[in-house]
């Protein structure tokens, strides 16, 4: 028994090193890839952090020389560029961060974009050459102009409770209150742009605090595949109330295109569906006809005897200005709303 082992060990052995033997597998390259970025520009210089990866373990050295290049963002005036680095992945690792530099202002610019791009590799493949930096505007838009002249409500009614206002005197949207919806509000492909066919990509970068005001701003920007950006802000999910009366003081952009709209949903929507839960439109300009001294107010509603889509029921008023336009200075837009009635206003008309 014993002899027979050592043969069968020996038969093993010479058989694995013999001339036969094949050769082994070429090693798979990894693949090495950038990250893309998106950082607030800020007012004074700042250095940034960009990652290079590769796949997996590299058994040997991996070579990559990368380079910056402009788009929107100019170097020297946008961020400090980079020329024919060297960069070396030693055996074993995975990752390496590129600092990059960029240049801080006061001056408001739209959102700028550079590219970082790998010119040349050794030792991998490339999964993708090239990413985008996305340097965001964060500079108040000195260009904005907000009217000082327009129609003002009181704090208090007889008979009434304050139950909740906003001033937008901070830094930022009060969380407490408001929450941002964000992108096209297609789902599955289907439903395009919450139902609207609308052309924007939601974004939080579009809302900021001004003076005490919220500005909502639409942009034409390339962004998420899509064309022009603006912001979508609501109080679902953290305040809602039945009945009683609502004042919003604002100035509304006007023309071709535009579709302020300043609304309610029922907050059973999650449970029940729309049309179902309701929708009331305090106040909205259709922009494609409207010279912008014109508004509408509309309540939607789920009717078994309708034959539009989804028993949807509706039904609305307009508002027109004896003159002047709805961009040029403020209006306060009112809801009055009881168990029998709703009632809504222009500058208390």
């Amino acid at each position: 028994m014993i002899r027979r082992i050592l043969i069968l060990c020996s038969i093993f052995f010479y058989s694995a090193c013999g001339d036969d033997m094949t050769d082994p597998p070429e090693e798979v390259l990894p693949e090495l890839s950038i990250d893309a970025l998106s950082v607030l520009e800020g007012n004074t210089n700042k250095s940034v952090f960009l990652s290079l990866r590769l796949s997996k373990l590299s058994l040997s050295t991996v070579t990559a020389v990368i380079e910056t290049m402009d788009d929107t963002a100019i170097e020297g005036e946008d961020y400090i560029g980079i020329d024919a680095q060297t960069i070396e992945f030693v055996p074993g690792d995975v990752q390496t961060n590129i600092e990059i530099t960029i240049i801080g202002d006061e001056e408001f610019e739209e959102n700028e974009t550079f590219f970082l791009r790998v010119a040349s590799v050794s030792g991998a493949t490339l999964a993708n050459a090239q990413s985008t930096i996305t340097i965001e505007n964060d500079d108040i838009n000195n260009s904005l102009v907000i009217p000082a002249t327009g129609y003002t409500t009181p704090l208090t009614y007889s008979g009434m409770q304050l139950i909740w206002s906003d001033e937008f005197d901070r830094q930022e949207l009060d969380a407490t209150y408001w929450s941002h919806d964000l992108g096209t509000g297609t789902q599955n492909g289907l439903d395009p742009g919450w139902g609207n066919n609308e052309l924007q990509y939601y974004r939080t970068e579009n809302t900021s605090l001004v003076e005490g005001h919220l500005v909502i701003q639409a942009k034409k920007e390339n962004f998420g595949g899509r064309n022009y950006t603006s912001s979508r802000i609501k109080t679902k999910d953290k305040f809602d109330f039945q009945y009683g009366r609502v004042d919003i003081r604002a100035v509304l952009p006007v023309g071709k295109g535009m579709w302020p709209a300043l609304w309610m949903l029922g907050s059973n929507i999650d449970t029940v569906g729309w049309p179902a839960c309701g929708e009331i439109d305090i106040v909205e300009i259709l922009g494609t006809d409207n010279p912008g001294n014109q508004i509408k107010a509309t309540c939607h509603w789920s009717d078994p005897n309708s034959n539009q889509p989804g028993n949807r029921a509706e039904y609305g008023e307009s508002y027109t200005l004896n003159s002047g336009l709805f961009d040029e200075e403020f209006h306060v837009f009112s809801l009055r709303w009881t168990e029998n009635r709703i009632q809504a206003l222009v500058d208390d008309n």
